[in-house]
């Protein structure tokens, strides 16, 4: 019998909502326009961190992914009924050259990003290639560890990193202490997401 214990869950779901994608869309790049909006990184666009309230579709977004929300929730088994609270939501928009460097989501439980729109761009199993979004492994004693250093046939017990090449339509959610980045854009097509933070409220 195998026990993998202490075990860090990813959770990946596929959607199909085109026509609120492109609304999406069309709203990431009217938000572009304002630089009150704005907060660059690495040569990309990163809006600034709205509310749901900020607008509907926002809200309609976040409560249409609210079924998936809760079964990743749900991996915890609270024993106490709760609230699902949106901390933030934001907009990705990563041109040519554009990448995220590793970093984690402070001040939440939670965190997800959901893809609009995913360049063509030659990838294989390599971390460094296509635009995959790359987790780091948040045990610090394995990663420094000598043993971890050998060359393995990597899985989710002996690997440093795991990575995800990301479809249009994917949401992938993850404890917001879990650290990770974005590679690089190699394609002249911008790479466009949505991204929210939420954290668990105990009921009265």
């Amino acid at each position: 019998m195998l026990i993998n214990t202490f075990s860090t869950p990813i959770q990946v779901t596929q959607h199909k909502h085109l026509a609120a994608n492109l609304e999406l869309i069309k709203l990431a790049y009217e938000l572009k326009k304002d630089p009150n909006n704005k907060r660059s990184f690495h040569l990309g666009w990163v809006s600034k961190i709205f509310k749901l309230e900020d607008n509907i579709l926002f809200k309609q977004f976040f409560d249409d992914k609210l079924n998936e929300i809760n079964n990743f929730v749900n991996l915890y088994q609270l024993l106490k009924s709760y609230t699902i609270k949106c901390d933030g939501i934001w907009f990705n928009i990563n041109p040519q050259y554009a990448y995220n460097f590793t970093h984690t989501h402070s001040g939440s439980d939670f965190s997800a990003v959901y893809y609009l729109q995913i360049p063509k761009v030659k990838h294989n199993a390599d971390h460094d290639t296509g635009n995959k979004i790359v987790f780091d492994n948040p045990n610090a004693a394995q990663m420094n560890h000598q043993f971890f250093q050998n060359i393995m046939n990597y899985n989710e017990i002996n690997s440093n990193t795991w990575a995800i090449e990301p479809q249009e339509n994917m949401l992938v959610m993850f404890p917001s202490y879990l650290p990770h980045r974005v590679n690089q854009n190699l394609s002249e097509q911008d790479r466009i997401s949505i991204a929210f933070n939420f954290s668990i409220e105990k009921n009265d």
